[in-house]
């Protein structure tokens, strides 16, 4: 069973990606620095969508940082923000982990709702995995929606984690995965700090810039519904009722609303396979098969593998 699904998953993918032309690294956001609201700005939107954590930490980083510049900030997770209010900031900076080689669907149409964005200068960042795929044309993407509700784009930029793609390691992949067990790092936190500083300074300076895509093989998948392809490789997704403590953390952790602790149940059809779920169980309740091997979710991982993560000194006391 499951050879013939890998057999499938295969072709089917080679079959589609024989049709799809190389990604072009040709594209280029026009950046009109006359519509900028202000440069002076006095408010911040730092948001987030973030599973695991990583991309949290990073958002709430840069938000650190932008009080330290004088600037009044409101940091949260997307699902916790009101849309309606974003128009009433000066700036706006946006982060995402890469989902399958671009912006989640969730988070894609949750900006395609957004009201006008018009003359708000804006700046996207995302997080990634070991040597990640496709991350800077996905912080471009990120960026690039901002900027089709009116935002005036300023900067881009990606900022490298250990995976916390659950289906990896439970299927034996671990090692590639530990490679990057030191991350995120200082190093890490420094960038994010200047990427902060860097992009208030470029609008209180009326900076243009220029930001484009890059050539990638990656580019073309995200044509693909990659989250339906590898579903096929998923199986026996439910939630365990003899496990099961009723906390809630995986109907919170899932972006689309398919998972219903009070039924019981997991829609598959509506899942687009975040394993946010499986994340964020502290018991082992949320099941799942990948490969015909049982999925552990990221807070085991870290425990089987005696890793504690590393928190910026902004946060370490909070």
């Amino acid at each position: 069973m499951i050879d013939t699904r890998r057999s499938f998953l295969r072709k089917g993918a080679l079959l589609t990606l024989s049709s799809l032309p190389l990604a072009a690294g040709c594209a280029h956001l026009e950046q009109r620095i006359e519509r900028l609201k202000t440069s002076s700005p006095r408010t911040a939107a730092v948001l987030w969508y973030s599973q695991t954590g990583h991309t949290r930490v990073m958002g709430r980083l840069m938000a650190q940082v932008l009080r330290a510049e004088g600037l009044t900030v409101t940091d949260a997770d997307y699902r916790e923000f009101d849309a309606s209010t974003l128009p009433s900031f000066d700036l706006v900076i946006m982060g995402s982990p890469v989902y399958y080689f671009r912006v989640p669907e969730n988070l894609r149409a949750w900006i395609a709702k957004l009201p006008s964005l018009e003359g708000i200068p804006a700046a996207a960042f995302v997080t990634f995995g070991g040597v990640g795929h496709n991350q800077h044309n996905t912080s471009y993407e990120l960026l690039e929606w901002l900027a089709d509700r009116g935002a005036v784009p300023m900067r881009i930029a990606a900022f490298g984690h250990m995976s916390s793609y659950a289906p990896t390691w439970s299927s034996g992949r671990s090692a590639r995965i530990l490679t990057f067990r030191d991350l995120p790092n200082e190093q890490t936190f420094e960038a994010g700090r200047d990427f902060a500083r860097k992009t208030v300074a470029s609008v209180r300076a009326r900076e243009r810039a220029s930001i484009g895509t890059e050539v990638s093989v990656f580019q073309p998948l995200r044509r693909l519904d990659m989250p339906w392809w590898t579903k096929l490789l998923a199986s026996n997704h439910r939630i365990d009722p003899n496990t099961c403590i009723r906390c809630g953390k995986c109907e919170r952790a899932c972006p689309v609303g398919a998972v219903s602790v009070e039924r019981n149940r997991v829609d598959s059809a509506r899942c687009i396979f975040c394993v946010g779920c499986v994340n964020n169980c502290p018991t082992g309740a949320m099941k799942m098969t990948y490969f015909g091997s049982e999925v552990y979710g990221y807070r085991e991982f870290l425990k089987r593998n005696g890793i504690t993560l590393r928190l910026p000194r902004e946060l370490a006391d909070g």
